[in-house]
C-alpha cells in the first residue's frame, strides 16, 4: 500500500512538471506601453498587442499577435521564415540551467516559482539574468504569459527605451494589472480597437477618393466638422 501511494505521488509530481500552461488562452491581450527615452518622444506610446487567431506557415500552426508565435513544451518561438525561427522563452529549464534566447543572448535561470495572477490562477515563474558579468538587468518570466515587466514581446533600445507590460486579459476579464502606481492605465485605455473606415477609399495625390454612397461620407464629415468645432 506504501509503495502504491509512493507510485501515485511521484507519478502526480512528474505529470504536474511536465505540464505548461496553455497559449494562447482564448482573446488574450497584452496591454502595454513603450517608454521612450528622452530623446525620441516626451513619454510613452501603445505597445498593445492581441491574439488574432492561428495561421498555417510552412505546414505549422502559429499564433498571429501581428507577429507570429508558436508553444511547444514550455519553449516559445518567433516565425521569422520558413528556415528559422527564434526562441524568446523556455519554462523547461531549472535553476541553474542556461536559456540561450535570440533576444537577450544567453540567460542564467535564478529562481524558479510560481506567480498567481490576479484571478488566483498560478503560472510558474522563473528569474533570469545574463550571463555577462557586466550586465546587472534581471528579467522575470511567468509561462503563458511572457515577461511579466517587458511585455511579450519585449522591446528595448540603447538610449533607455524599453517596453512595459500594463495589464493582462482575455475573454474572462482582467487577470493581471501592474500595480506601479505611476503607470494609472487600464486595459481599456490600451486595449480598444483600432477605428476602421465604413467607406472604401482611395489616394491620388493630396485628393482622397470615396467609393461607398455618398450619404455614409456626408455623416462622417459631419461628425467630423462638429467633433473640430468644439475641440
Amino acid at each position: 500500500m506504501k509503495h502504491r501511494i509512493l507510485f501515485l505521488l511521484l507519478f502526480s509530481y512528474a505529470t504536474s512538471q511536465a505540464q505548461f500552461a496553455s497559449f494562447p488562452t482564448p482573446g488574450l491581450e497584452h496591454g502595454a506601453i513603450y517608454i521612450c527615452n528622452p530623446w525620441d518622444c516626451p513619454s510613452y506610446f501603445n505597445f498593445s498587442t492581441r491574439y488574432e487567431g492561428d495561421t498555417i506557415l510552412c505546414g505549422i500552426t502559429w499564433n498571429k499577435f501581428g507577429q507570429y508565435v508558436r508553444a511547444e513544451q514550455g519553449k516559445y518561438y518567433m516565425f521569422v521564415d520558413c528556415n528559422t525561427e527564434i526562441l524568446m522563452y523556455d519554462f523547461s529549464k531549472n535553476v541553474g540551467d542556461t536559456v540561450v534566447t535570440g533576444d537577450l543572448g544567453a540567460l542564467k535561470v535564478m529562481e524558479v516559482g510560481t506567480f498567481t495572477l490576479d484571478n488566483g490562477e498560478l503560472r510558474k515563474r522563473m528569474v533570469m539574468k545574463p550571463l555577462q558579468p557586466s550586465v546587472s538587468q534581471t528579467y522575470t518570466w511567468v509561462d503563458g504569459i511572457g515577461d511579466i515587466d517587458r511585455s511579450f514581446f519585449r522591446a528595448s533600445d540603447f538610449e533607455g527605451g524599453h517596453s512595459q507590460l500594463i495589464c493582462l486579459r482575455d475573454t474572462s476579464g482582467v487577470f493581471y494589472h501592474d500595480p506601479s502606481p505611476f503607470l494609472a492605465l487600464d486595459c481599456d485605455s490600451l486595449l480598444c480597437k483600432t477605428a476602421s473606415a465604413l467607406f472604401d477609399y482611395s489616394c491620388s495625390g493630396s485628393n482622397l477618393l470615396f467609393q461607398q454612397p455618398i450619404q455614409k461620407c456626408r455623416q462622417l464629415l459631419l461628425g467630423f466638422w462638429r467633433w473640430r468645432k468644439f475641440h
